[in-house]
């Protein structure tokens, strides 16, 4: 009899299981949201969790919905290039979903769904030229330079 064989009951349950839900391919938001559920599990606090929902729901739905394993880098590049980027965010909104990009593919690895990073080479650098760089005017801020001051000598 072979070793490796499932025969009781609760081995082959197992093996039934490990086939049908560990061995069955991931999409790229199956991964997202088995990766928010680890952050929810390690005491990720719900506003954070929430923050990487929103800049998840930028990227396209069909990257977000084709096999982790199927998405190139190419294809990741594109979408920045002629969808993401056209609506000039900001360069910390870039960098978050660039990271949070990473961090799926990163949990990916660890958990053995693919075994490379597409995004591993797409560098915020490569791409914040194209982000909406202005600061605001002094008219537009919250307190005027005389106010902080004020509130820094208030503070003292």
């Amino acid at each position: 009899m072979d070793p490796g064989l499932a025969t009781s009951p609760r081995s082959i349950a197992a093996s039934f299981f490990i086939l049908l839900y560990i061995s069955k391919p991931k999409t790229f938001n199956d991964v997202f949201n088995a990766l928010m559920e680890s952050k929810r599990n390690r005491g990720v606090s719900e506003s954070t969790i929430k923050e990487n929902e929103r800049y998840f729901n930028f990227i396209n739905p069909k990257i977000r919905n084709k096999l982790i394993t199927r998405v190139s880098e190419d294809e990741l590049r594109k979408w920045l290039i002629e969808e993401y980027l056209p609506r000039k965010p900001k360069k910390e909104a870039l960098k978050k979903v660039i990271q949070m990009i990473k961090a799926v593919y990163s949990f990916a690895i660890r958990k053995k769904l693919c075994i490379n990073n597409p995004a591993q080479d797409i560098m915020l650098e490569d791409y914040v030229k194209f982000c909406e760089l202005r600061t605001k005017a002094n008219e537009d801020k919250a307190f005027s330079e005389e106010e902080i001051e004020k509130l820094r000598n208030y503070c003292l």
